[in-house]
């Protein structure tokens, strides 16, 4: 082993994180309204956060005995995140929020008025879904991919088949409960779920890429 004199690689040290460095999401804003909204998605953060831990266990270590506890789990923490996000509160403290916003626009910088229009963004995405929904769509997701592994291995696709059916229909019934802005598109709730994923996409513009490639793909063939 090569380093320093006690045979130790010599890499350099962490660094310190600073008491006075300022991180914007923990600053207090002049909006009580704003700070209330910046509290309470710091908290889904954190549960969305240990979902996608307890899922990560779910994957790779989890005794199959402990298997329908853990979706439990999954399934309760993304439904509180939700409702959490779909409170009447988030909807109250965002108009306080835009209020204040118009009435002192010097208040608002650039970061913080983009933080306002995605908190927005991400509540009208939950707002009229019902928690049901979104607890089960947790649960077949992880149960999904554990069934994903045993069908292949069985070679048993019937049953992969009824899963994504269900699935399917499931994120249909999501996609019809949202609520967005400028989502008139004539397949909206298709649009909807991929705006989950890809913010304020379009589906003409999407279209209009694959289309391209798909006359450079036919030139190959």
């Amino acid at each position: 082993m090569t380093g320093g004199q006690n045979g130790y690689l010599n890499l350099p040290h962490p660094k310190p994180i600073e008491d006075d460095e300022n991180i914007k999401q923990d600053e207090l804003h002049p909006c009580a309204a704003y700070n209330n909204l910046k509290d309470r998605f710091r908290d889904i953060g954190r549960m969305n956060g240990i979902v996608e831990a307890l899922g990560r266990d779910f994957l790779t270590t989890l005794p199959e005995g402990a298997v329908k506890s853990r979706l439990g789990q999954i399934g309760f923490l993304s439904r509180r995140a939700h409702e959490d996000l779909a409170s009447k509160d988030i909807a109250t403290w965002i108009e306080e929020a835009h209020t204040h916003q118009l009435k002192k626009p010097k208040d608002w910088d650039a970061w913080d008025s983009a933080n306002l229009r995605e908190m927005e963004g991400m509540y009208r995405h939950h707002c009229q879904v019902d928690p049901d929904l979104i607890e089960q769509r947790a649960q077949l997701a992880y149960d999904g991919r554990r069934l994903q592994r045993d069908c292949a291995n069985r070679n048993d696709w019937k049953t992969a088949e009824s899963f994504l059916s269900n699935m399917i229909d499931l994120q249909r019934r999501i996609a019809e409960s949202k609520c967005l802005k400028d989502n008139d598109h004539k397949e909206a709730p298709y649009q909807a779920i991929m705006r989950e994923y890809m913010p304020y996409a379009d589906l003409d513009v999407i279209d209009g890429l694959f289309d391209a490639y798909e006359a450079e793909v036919k030139t190959l063939l």
